[in-house]
């Protein structure tokens, strides 16, 4: 009777062992899968932590850039008043010296907008009429 009442112990403890580590394991495989690196950084806002991803949106940019312009074009709109430029990549470093990729629109040889001034009614030095 002892030997019986044993193996049904051990059965009992192995059994519930087993569907212990089975309900863990999703959990354990999902912890390990989502640890980050521990020397991965993330970027500011509007950065890239690589210059070749921020080139990717410098591309896109300028890309945006020359569709507007097409389809401003072809709206009438004149040649001075067309978006003008060219985005960049450049870099910038944080506050403790990482650098970080961002883009940037250089506008060298765009022509300077042309400000209308806004009209203003005429003074009457403060008297009434």
């Amino acid at each position: 009777m002892t030997t019986c009442f044993s193996k049904l112990v051990s059965i009992s403890v192995t059994t519930f062992l087993l569907a212990s580590l089975a309900a863990l394991a999703p959990m354990l495989v999902v912890a390990c899968h989502s640890k980050q690196k521990p020397n991965e950084e993330i970027p500011p806002i509007g950065y890239f932590a690589t210059h070749e991803k921020a080139q990717v949106a410098a591309d896109r940019g300028n890309a945006d850039l020359a569709q507007s312009r097409l389809a401003q074009k072809s709206a009438g709109v004149r040649e001075q008043d067309l978006p003008c430029g060219q985005y960049k990549v450049i870099s910038r470093n944080d506050s403790d010296g990482h650098p970080w990729w961002t883009t940037e629109r250089d506008m060298t040889g765009c022509p300077s907008p042309v400000i209308t001034p806004i009209p203003q009614p005429p003074t009457t030095g403060g008297q009434t009429r």
